[in-house]
């Protein structure tokens, strides 16, 4: 029986996933289908990211005016 190997993202690759997603307006769904992975994986690097750095949460305090939310 053959086993996927899991794939192994770069840093690189992980905090510019997160980046775009606080950037845009669209949907997680939508750019983790546009990246190629599971909108699960990028939610969980996002959430990493934002309560590791200061600057994260201050990314996104900018990028989301006050009519819009998270979701």
């Amino acid at each position: 029986m053959k086993y996927k190997s899991r794939i192994q993202y770069s840093e690189a690759f992980k905090i510019e996933a997160v980046k775009r997603s606080i950037e845009t307006y669209g949907t997680l769904r939508a750019l983790s289908e546009e990246l190629g992975i599971h909108e699960n994986v990028l939610g969980r690097w996002r959430k990493q990211y934002l309560s590791q750095t200061a600057i994260g949460i201050a990314a996104l305090k900018k990028t989301l005016s006050p009519n819009k939310s998270y979701q």
